[in-house]
C-alpha cells in the first residue's frame, strides 16, 4: 500500500543523512522500521511515570552545572548483596523460541542502560521482591539522572552518534521518554498479562513465584551476576562505550543457555561476520533469509541495528567506516564466543 506523507525538511535531510551513511537502504525502509517501533511500543499499557531520583542525584546536577563530568561522581554505586537476597527463576518470556516471536526487537540495542535497570534491580530488591511499578520509576530516575551526566561528558568529548554514552537514556524530552525507558530496558505488562522488556526478556529478572503479589519482581541468578560486577562507565568514570568483558561474558553465557532467541541471534550475526568484513546491507539480507523472508526489509534493518548495538557493546564485534558506510568484523572475543554457541545443539 502507498501512502503520500507530509515530512519536515529538516527531518528528511537526518533521515536522508541516516541512508547515505548505510544504516538504511532507503527512506521507505527507515519509515517501515519506524512504524515497526512504535507498534512495539504500543503492545501493552506504558502510563506516564513519576520518577524516583537516585539520592546522589543532587551531587550529579552540581557536578554537571560545573562541567564536571568525567569521573566527577560515582553514578550508581555497586551495592553489598544482602544474604537473604530473592532470586527468581528465569521467566517464560525469556525462553520462547525464535519461531514463537522472533530476534530480541532492534530497539533494545545498547546494554549501558540495561546496566542501570540491572544495578537499580539489585537495589530495590537486595531484602525482598521490589513491586514492577516502583522499579519503573527508580530505574527510570536513576536513568534521568545519569543520561544528563553522561549527555554533558558526551558534548565535552564531541562524541559522534556511534559513540554517544547517553543513547538509550531519557535525555531528550524526559516527560516522554521515561516511559519508553522503562518499557524497553526494564520491563512492562503486555497485553497478554506476561512482563516483557529488557530485564526479563533476557532473562536477568523475572516475578517471584509464591510472592503475595505477583507484580512482584526481582533479578535471577545471572541478573544479579550481571549486576553486581563494576561497570567500566559507571563505576570506574570511563569515557568510552562499551562493558566490560566480565559483562559480556555473563551476558553471553546467559543468552547462550537461557535465551533462545538472543542465542539464535548471536550465532546467525557472528557466524555472518567471521566469515567475512560484512555491511549493514549485507546483514539485513542474512536476517531475511535466516527468516525465510517472512519479514520485509524495514523489519530486518531493525533487528539488524539492535543485534549490532548490543554486540558492539559487549565487544563481539568492531566496527570501521567503508567507502558505502559502516563495515562490521568480529573481534577476538566475537570468534571466541563463536566457538562456544556453535558448541551448543
Amino acid at each position: 500500500m502507498k501512502v503520500v506523507l507530509d515530512v519536515p525538511e529538516q527531518a528528511l535531510k537526518k533521515v536522508q543523512e541516516l541512508v547515505r551513511s548505510g544504516r538504511f537502504s532507503s527512506v521507505g525502509v527507515f519509515l517501515g522500521a519506524a512504524i515497526e517501533n512504535q507498534l512495539a511500543l504500543e503492545d501493552g499499557p506504558s502510563r506516564a511515570i513519576r520518577v524516583d531520583f537516585p539520592s546522589d542525584a543532587p551531587r550529579l546536577r552540581e557536578a554537571i552545572s560545573r562541567g564536571e563530568a568525567r569521573g566527577s561522581v560515582p553514578l550508581l554505586p555497586v551495592i553489598t548483596p544482602s544474604e537473604n537476597r530473592p532470586t527468581a527463576s528465569i521467566p517464560r518470556s525469556a525462553t520462547l523460541s525464535v519461531d514463537e516471536t522472533g530476534w530480541i526487537w532492534g530497539l533494545l540495542n545498547r546494554l549501558l542502560p540495561l546496566k542501570v535497570a540491572a544495578r537499580v534491580a539489585a537495589a530495590a530488591s537486595n531484602d525482598a521482591p521490589v513491586s514492577l511499578s516502583d522499579l519503573r520509576k527508580k530505574a527510570s530516575g536513576a536513568a534521568v539522572a545519569i543520561g544528563r551526566h553522561l549527555a554533558v561528558l558526551d558534548g565535552d568529548l564531541g562524541n559522534g552518534r556511534e559513540e554517544r554514552l547517553s543513547t538509550g537514556f531519557p535525555v531528550r524530552n524526559p516527560d516522554k521518554s521515561v516511559a519508553r525507558f522503562a518499557d524497553h530496558f526494564v520491563g512492562r505488562v503486555a497485553t497478554s498479562g506476561e512482563v516483557r522488556g529488557g530485564l526479563f526478556d533476557l532473562g536477568l529478572a523475572g516475578s517471584v513465584v509464591g510472592a503475595s503479589d505477583q507484580d512482584r519482581v526481582t533479578l535471577t541468578k545471572s541478573g544479579w551476576e550481571f549486576a553486581l560486577l563494576p561497570n567500566p562507565v559507571l563505576d570506574g568514570g570511563e569515557a568510552k562505550r562499551g562493558l566490560s568483558k566480565d559483562e559480556a561474558s555473563v551476558y553471553v553465557t546467559n543468552a547462550i543457555r537461557s535465551v533462545p532467541r538472543e542465542q539464535d541471534c548471536l550465532r546467525t550475526v557472528l557466524a555472518t561476520v567471521c566469515s567475512a568484513p560484512t555491511t549493514g546491507p549485507r546483514l539485513d539480507s542474512v536476517i531475511r533469509a535466516h527468516f525465510g523472508n517472512r519479514i520485509g526489509p524495514a523489519e530486518a534493518t531493525t533487528l539488524r541495528a539492535g543485534a549490532v548495538g548490543r554486540f558492539l557493546d559487549l565487544g563481539l564485534l568492531t566496527q570501521r567506516r567503508g567507502p558505502g558506510g559502516a563495515v562490521f568484523e568480529a573481534s577476538t572475543f566475537g570468534r571466541e564466543q563463536m566457538k562456544v554457541v556453535d558448541g551448543v545443539s
